[in-house]
């Protein structure tokens, strides 16, 4: 059995403090960010007799390599500074081990994370802690109190002994504020964009609404989000449950969710039409989505890695993120993954005339062959952040993500969060030429295609110059042209992995 023997103090001006280190010449060893988790069982008894069980996920901030730990700590024994017996272990699966804890009947009763610099310092190792909305603390930990002692003396640490742990801390900070304490993370619980009236949004700290759209996909994604909602159910969590096989009534439900203050995470299940309906409904609220793929292709939701499976869903519970996503508008309306002028766009038109509910991707075979030899190339003419960049025939693709349809990666740069939107612009005259483009877009081979045209930018305008020309977005029909497009960045915020 070891024991921890550590001084522990707030400090009032952190730029001081490390000045003081590096002048002494203490050494500045690893950075990391460090996520603990806390288990007790429904009694607390594990708290009531002084003692914490608890899971820890440690990434290093500079190479992002991360490491596992499990450790218990005992009861703290009558000491000016902190001692009390700690065993640890390190593990190599975090999600298999919460479920063992889970199994044994303890549950996740706290749940934070703090960024911590250690310094090695003679031979006591010193750690600078940060916790959001806490402040910064130095702890100083040796092998007895008399290294700790000397260490403290020598650097002029004469603060009175923080008494209060930081899961204590956390769990009155959480008091205060009205924050989940199972999930005080620094994007959780941050202020938004500086603003210190800003509210804070803790995805798990208020209602988790379920909206399921039962004409998307197979049942096999209803039978997913029906899991996850059980699961989270089981965990302790305030969830709520709307399904339904009308577009309307889900897309209304989500517009009055998007409103409603108690609501702290929509969880959606469909196609990339329902998940574009929600996105929508929340841009600009800072109100965040989970994603549960249930339609043809997922573009969005394969592209923020979301997978079709419980253990997946787990994971994000135990230790997901909150992400921004970038968002675009297009003469008013939501897209978020993919717009497209031209064969694809006349495609997705054709199929909307004959589509009736869930449709697979042996669906499209017919419209596209029809729209391969009906198909007149678009002329148009295109701006890009008020440049012309392009005016002529053909084919072309915006969006936010890298994957299209069949996993063609025609934006093949496109970043869902770096605030541009991707453009690529493929000329093309004829049928042989549309045919090429095909082909080397199925076989991943665009960047051969040395006649493309590239561009990331944040405004477009595109005109039509002859006939009518149509759009589609995320694999519905889009406005007809002329089209004014712009990149909303980080308009929405997703829960992932």
């Amino acid at each position: 059995m070891s024991m921890e023997i550590e001084y522990k103090a707030k400090l009032d001006s952190l730029s001081i403090f490390l000045e003081k280190l590096s002048r002494k010449g203490a050494v500045l060893g690893s950075s990391v960010l460090q996520r603990d988790y806390y288990f007790d069982d429904n009694d607390a008894s594990i708290y009531s007799r002084g003692e914490s069980l608890r899971l820890r996920k440690e990434i290093d901030l500079n190479t992002g390599k991360d490491d596992c730990w499990l450790c218990f700590k005992g009861k703290r024994e009558d000491s000016k500074i902190k001692t009390r017996s700690e065993n640890e272990t390190r593990i190599d699966n975090f999600p298999e081990m919460k479920l063992i804890l889970e199994g044994l009947g303890y549950s996740v009763s706290l749940a934070f994370e703090k960024k911590r610099f250690h310094w090695h310092f003679q031979n006591c190792l010193i750690c600078i802690d940060t916790l959001p909305h806490i402040g910064d603390f130095v702890e100083v930990e040796g092998e007895d109190e008399e290294s700790v002692n000397a260490v403290c003396t020598e650097l002029e640490l004469s603060l009175p002994p923080e008494k209060c742990s930081y899961a204590e801390a956390v769990e009155k900070k959480c008091e205060e504020k009205g924050f989940d304490k199972r999930c005080f993370f620094f994007e959780t619980v941050s202020e938004k964009d500086g603003k210190k009236d800003a509210p804070d949004i803790s995805p798990l700290s208020g209602k988790i609404a379920f909206v399921v759209n039962r004409s998307s996909g197979s049942g096999e994604s209803v039978k997913l989000a029906e899991q996850v909602y059980e699961y989270f159910g089981r965990q302790g969590l305030n969830t709520h449950f709307y399904d339904s096989k009308s577009f309307e009534k889900i897309k209304a439900c989500l517009e009055e969710l998007a409103g409603d203050e108690s609501c702290s995470l929509i969880v959606v299940c469909g196609g990339d039409g329902t998940v574009r309906c929600s996105i929508d409904a929340v841009c600009g609220t800072q109100k965040p989505l989970m994603l549960i793929p249930g339609g043809t292709e997922n573009l969005l939701s394969k592209e923020l890695g979301y997978q079709r499976s419980l253990e997946h869903y787990k994971k994000i519970l135990a230790e997901g993120r909150l992400r921004n996503l970038d968002v675009a508008k297009v003469n008013g309306l939501t897209f978020t993954s993919v717009l497209g002028i031209g064969y694809d766009a006349e495609t997705v038109e054709m199929l909307s005339k004959t589509r009736k509910g869930n449709i697979t991707h042996i669906d499209y075979l017919w419209p596209a062959w029809k729209a391969f030899w009906s198909h007149e190339i678009p002329n148009m003419k295109v701006s890009a952040d008020g440049e012309d960049v392009f005016s002529g025939k053909a084919i072309l693709f915006i969006g936010n993500i890298s994957r299209y349809a069949t996993g063609m990666r025609i934006l093949s740069e496109a970043d869902y969060n770096d605030g541009l939107l991707d453009l690529c612009i493929m000329p093309c005259e004829n049928k042989n030429d549309l045919l090429r483009y095909i082909v080397m877009s199925l076989f991943q081979m665009n960047s051969y295609c040395t006649e493309n045209i590239y561009r990331q930018c944040r405004n477009i305008s595109i005109t039509s110059l002859g006939g009518s020309v149509v759009s589609q977005i995320d694999g519905d029909p889009g406005p007809k042209l002329p089209l004014e497009i712009k990149v909303l960045p980080s308009a929405v915020k997703v829960l992932t992995a």
